[in-house]
C-alpha cells in the first residue's frame, strides 16, 4: 500500500483518511483540494481513500500521478462508516503512522489545511485537533436548511468534543488505549462522538485550530424538511445514548427532562403555527422548522434512552 522502506522513522508520519460512498463527483473536488496538501515542515504524510462501495477507484486512479503525498485507494466491502475508518487505522498500524486525519468525501480543504492541523497539534501537544467547518448550500428553492454561523473559537482552545468531519488526532488512542469505531454506529452515524467520548474519558485532550478549514457541500436532498428532521432525531438519539453510557445516570436523567421538555414544548406550540402564516412564508417557514425540530430532537433524545435509532446512512 504504501512503501514503509522510503518513510524515515524519525520524523511524524500523518495518513489522511477519506471514507467514500457513491459520491464520486464530490469526491473528485475533495481530492483536488487535497492534491497539494502538505503537512508542516519535518513530517511525512499520505492519503488514503476507503471506498464503501468499489465506484471510486477510477477517480482515485485519476489523482494519482498528480498528488504531492502518496495516494492510495482501498476498498472496505462490509457495509458501514465505522468499518471504513476502522480500516484506515488499520493501515495507520500497518505503517505505524502517528497521526490519522479525517476529511469527508463531500468537503473540501483550505490550501493549508493539513499543514495548520499538523502544525497545531505538535504546538499543544493534544491527543486531538479539530478545524472549523463551514457548510455551502446548493442553491435550492425549496430549502429548509437553516445555518448558523460558524463559531470562532480561540487558536488552541480547548474543546469537550470533536468530530471527524475535520480532524486530526495521536494514534496513541487506537495504538495504546485500543480504541475503534463501534460497529454498533455503522449506519446510524454517532461513530464519531462515541470514539472521541471515550477518549476524553481516558484522559485525552482536544484543542482547536481555526485556521484549518474545510468547506462542505450541501446538496438538495439534505436540505429537505424530511432529511433535516430525520437527521435532528438522529443526531440527538446519538448523543442521548452515548453521553448516558459514558457519562452516567445523571446524564440519562438530564436527557430524559430535556427530551420531555422539547416534545411537550413542541406539541403545545405546533396549533400556532398557522398563525405565523399571517407574517409571511419565511417567517412561518422557520417557525415551522423549529416547533417540528423541537419535537424531533425530543423524541430522538427518549428514543436514545432505549438504544433506538434510525439508520440514515443505509
Amino acid at each position: 500500500m504504501f512503501d514503509i522502506s522510503s518513510m524515515s522513522t524519525d520524523t511524524p508520519f500523518v495518513l489522511v483518511g477519506v471514507a467514500t460512498y457513491r459520491r464520486n463527483r464530490m469526491l473528485d473536488q475533495c481530492l483536488a483540494s487535497l492534491a497539494a496538501q502538505r503537512p508542516r515542515p519535518g513530517w511525512q504524510g499520505g492519503v488514503l481513500v476507503v471506498d464503501n462501495d468499489g465506484g471510486a477507484r477510477d477517480v482515485v486512479g485519476s489523482w494519482t500521478d498528480r498528488f504531492a503525498l502518496p495516494l492510495r485507494y482501498d476498498l472496505e466491502a462490509e457495509r458501514g462508516i465505522s468499518q471504513v475508518r476502522n480500516r484506515v487505522i488499520a493501515h495507520a498500524l500497518d505503517i505505524d503512522a502517528d497521526y490519522i486525519a479525517f476529511i469527508d468525501d463531500d468537503e473540501t480543504a483550505s490550501g493549508d489545511w493539513l499543514y495548520h492541523l499538523t502544525e497545531a497539534i505538535q504546538a499543544t501537544g493534544a491527543h486531538a485537533v479539530t478545524g472549523p467547518v463551514q457548510s455551502q448550500l446548493q442553491d435550492c428553492p425549496q430549502s429548509w436548511r437553516l445555518d448558523k454561523p460558524v463559531p470562532s473559537l480561540d487558536e488552541s482552545q480547548p474543546l469537550p468534543i470533536l468530530y471527524t468531519n475535520n480532524v486530526i488526532f495521536s494514534t496513541v488512542l487506537v495504538k495504546e488505549w485500543g480504541l475503534r469505531f463501534d460497529p454498533n454506529y455503522a449506519l446510524t452515524g454517532g461513530e464519531d462522538l462515541d470514539f472521541f467520548l471515550h477518549a476524553r474519558c481516558l484522559g485525552a485532550l482536544f484543542r482547536a485550530s481555526n485556521r484549518a478549514l474545510v468547506h462542505e457541500t450541501v446538496p438538495c436532498d439534505r436540505q429537505t424538511l424530511a432529511w433535516q428532521l430525520r437527521r435532528v432525531f438522529r443526531t440527538s438519539a446519538c448523543q442521548a445514548e452515548i453521553e448516558s453510557k459514558y457519562l452516567g445516570h445523571k446524564v440519562l436523567l438530564r436527557y430524559l427532562g430535556k427530551g420531555s421538555y422539547r416534545l411537550a414544548g413542541g406539541l403545545l406550540r405546533l396549533p400556532l403555527l398557522p398563525f405565523t402564516r399571517l407574517g409571511g412564508t419565511r417567517k412561518w417557514r422557520r417557525a415551522a422548522f423549529k416547533v417540528l425540530s423541537a419535537i424531533a430532537s425530543g423524541l430522538g433524545m427518549l428514543a436514545g434512552l432505549v438504544n433506538f435509532n434510525i439508520e440514515m446512512y443505509r
